[in-house]
């Protein structure tokens, strides 16, 4: 039966991917660009049992806002993509992803090099998005985890909101999890695992599977007060200001998982 669920799960996932590459190509042919909408990724989230839970209020204001939650799956994508109408920010490895690479340049997703020599190019790119009033998502970590910690967020990624300037803000997002396959995510294990992709052992496709044939997950997505940029000295200050309010809602639900 869980088997079933797994290939209708994907089968379906298949098809939207088709339909969105489909209207992406179409939209090329009359000159216009089509990305995917939160309204997409809420469909996937509801096929593939992702539940998510928004708890407080996504920073809402006419200057772009950057986001900077912790990341614990490619799943979080989806997750976060179904309540944001912001662009994300990856690293280039992704664009390369079977059939999720795509999907990341339709959604017109940033690739940044992780390297010292590509990373000023990139910040400046960021900053300009931002100056164009379109918000940003941002793994800070740099990495995925199991999501009961959250690593040292990465300082140079906040250069962009100092280059920027001009009253962009920076609201920290702490990812949990409440649930996965019907049972409380106890400790760093298989079920926990069964959403986390963080382990260098686990490919994407073999993990897809195991989730598509779960009963899905419980996520709450925890937008927590934004940061001014102006009130910190320097993007290490923001850096440690943003992973500290992270990691307090993290750290906090780890005993209830």
């Amino acid at each position: 039966m869980r088997a079933f669920i797994g290939i209708a799960r994907l089968l379906v996932l298949l098809l939207t991917s088709v339909s969105v590459i489909t209207l992406h190509l179409l939209a090329r042919l009359v000159g216009k660009q089509w990305c995917m909408s939160p309204r997409v990724y809420a469909f996937i989230c509801w096929f593939m049992a992702i539940r998510v839970h928004v708890k407080g209020t996504p920073q809402n204001s006419a200057n772009a806002v950057l986001f900077v939650p912790n990341h614990i799956s490619y799943l979080d994508i989806v997750a976060l993509g179904s309540i944001l109408d912001a662009r994300f920010v990856a690293k280039s490895e992704v664009a390369g992803w079977p059939l999720f690479g795509l999907l990341s340049k339709i959604q017109n997703t940033v690739f940044i090099r992780r390297t010292r020599s590509a990373l000023e190019g990139a910040m400046h790119e960021l900053a300009k998005i931002l100056k164009s009033g379109i918000s940003l998502i941002v793994f800070a970590e740099g990495t995925s985890t199991n999501g009961l910690a959250v690593k040292p967020f990465k300082p140079g990624l906040f250069d962009a909101v100092f280059e920027a300037g001009g009253g962009i803000m920076v609201q920290p997002v702490a990812l949990t999890i409440q649930s996965i396959d019907g049972k409380a995510p106890m400790g760093d294990g298989p079920t926990r695992n069964m959403y986390a992709w963080w382990r260098p052992e686990d490919t994407l496709v073999p993990h897809l599977w195991a989730f598509a044939c779960s009963k899905g997950t419980d996520v709450a997505v925890n937008f927590l007060p934004v940061l001014s940029p102006q009130e910190y000295a320097d993007r290490k200050a923001l850096a440690a200001a943003a992973h500290r309010a992270v990691s307090q809602v993290v750290e906090a639900a780890a005993p209830l998982g």
